[in-house]
């Protein structure tokens, strides 16, 4: 019986000595990426150093910049107006309000030996002065409008890319972080099972492991299946393979109302206005176009010929309102929905900055706490693994200390993460695309 608990006790304690060693071994591995990972400001960068995919997946010369000008590639950039061949069709139309009318006239009396007479004449309805004005104004307007709707397209982009390309990397820290834990808890499994063989670990701790490797391995076949999709989605939208590998922005919070009054869909709305006063300009009186006629006669007689050429003008006197009554009351109501939805779109607009911008406030303070706990966590990560490797009770306890400590670590560095997607929300809130 004493040998027999002699061999019992040593085989104990080597068991116990290889899953300390075990245990270590792969936990200082994995230590080393999460340390470099809270040191570092980019922290997807480290994490991406453990992908077996990296050199496919992350292109180090590719920039957010590129990725938005491939996507438009692919997509299709918005091009409203064909502004060349626009302005070649009202070169012509400078001066005119309409096309010229051509009349031609012919008269000639039954009786013998009467007068004949012919003329003819052409009508140029003239722009005036306003119309002129309008007309410049409108032709700005187009262009503008143009240049708003492909940056509304490049910020919409610019949000889809934002999500997919951060998706992706947090996606990325899950996958390393569930096969850290998954290989831990098996070189732990297996230990355990020898140690419940020999009746040195209670059947309930097994059990335990067992389904907590289970779960592990379960999670991350779910973030890896998660992670190819969002990059097929990436890759369908850009055009593109791989993501870049420098994804962070640079912002300010200050200055966020002038942000916020530049922001595309604001100043869209601010030309939809302008555009619409511009049409009602020119439905008033000093709009109307002037008329200018150009009249040759010929008349005949029996004994003499007469040719004749004149000019004439007409010029319309604005009298009264420039407007009448039921435009005034279009345009003033015009106006008022137009300052309501402004106004509603700016507060809406300034709301969602502010609360970005609040967000990364309390981000960077949860990362101040989080990195005081950055030594608590290693020197309980010893003690935990000591304990393990210990012939002593409560391994239950223990092992779920340990899986808590898992936690803990990939929560550091997911809030890292969120610090710097929390900058591309703040540039999608107010309007800046890549």
């Amino acid at each position: 019986n004493e040998v027999l608990v002699k061999t019992f006790s040593s085989s104990a304690q080597t068991i116990f000595a290889t899953v300390f060693i075990g245990i270590m071994s792969v936990l200082v591995s994995g230590t080393v990426s999460a340390k470099d990972s809270i040191n570092n400001s980019d922290t997807t960068h480290i994490y991406r150093t453990n992908s077996n995919n990296t050199t496919q997946t992350f292109n180090p010369k590719l920039s957010l910049q590129d990725v938005l000008a491939a996507t438009l590639a692919t997509q299709g950039r918005v091009d409203l107006l064909n502004l060349h061949q626009e302005n070649d069709n009202e070169r012509s139309l400078v001066w005119l309000d309409s096309s010229p009318i051509l009349s031609l006239l012919y008269m000639h009396n039954q009786t013998e030996d009467a007068d004949k007479e012919a003329q003819l004449s052409v009508s140029l309805p003239i722009k005036s002065k306003l119309q002129r004005e309008i007309d410049a104004l409108s032709t700005k307007n187009r262009e503008r409008m143009n240049t708003l709707a492909q940056q509304q397209q490049e910020l919409y982009y610019s949000g889809l890319i934002r999500t997919l390309i951060w998706d992706y990397q947090e996606t990325d820290i899950l996958v390393n972080a569930a096969q850290r834990k998954a290989m831990v808890l098996t070189e732990l499994l297996a230990q355990y099972t020898q140690m419940a063989e020999l009746k040195a670990l209670p059947q309930y701790a097994l059990f335990l492991l067992q389904k907590e490797v289970n779960d592990s391995q379960i999670g991350h076949l779910e973030y890896t299946r998660k992670l190819a999709f969002t990059l097929k989605q990436y890759q369908q939208l850009t055009g593109l393979k791989s993501l870049p590998e420098n994804t962070l922005e640079g912002f300010t919070t200050h200055n966020v109302e002038l942000s916020t009054a530049q922001h595309p869909a604001i100043q869209a709305l601010d030309l939809e206005w302008q555009t619409l006063s511009q049409a009602q300009q020119e439905q008033s009186q000093s709009a109307q176009a002037w008329s200018v006629q150009l009249a040759a006669k010929r008349v005949e007689g029996v004994n003499f010929l007469d040719n004749q050429i004149g000019v004439g003008v007409d010029i319309p006197i604005t009298i009264g309102h420039e407007l009448s009554t039921s435009q005034r009351n279009e345009l003033s109501q015009a106006k008022l929905n137009y300052s309501v939805t402004r106004n509603q779109l700016l507060t809406k607009i300034l709301a969602d900055s502010q609360t970005q911008i609040s967000e990364y406030d309390f981000l960077l303070k949860k990362q101040h706490l989080l990195d005081k706990n950055r030594e608590t966590l290693e020197k309980l990560e010893l003690s935990i693994t000591t304990m393990l490797a210990s012939n002593t009770q409560n391994q239950v306890v223990h092992i779920r200390n340990l899986i808590e400590l898992f936690s803990a670590q990939t929560a550091i560095t997911l809030n890292q993460l969120a610090i710097n997607r929390q900058i591309a929300a703040i540039n999608q809130a107010q309007g800046h695309s890549l």
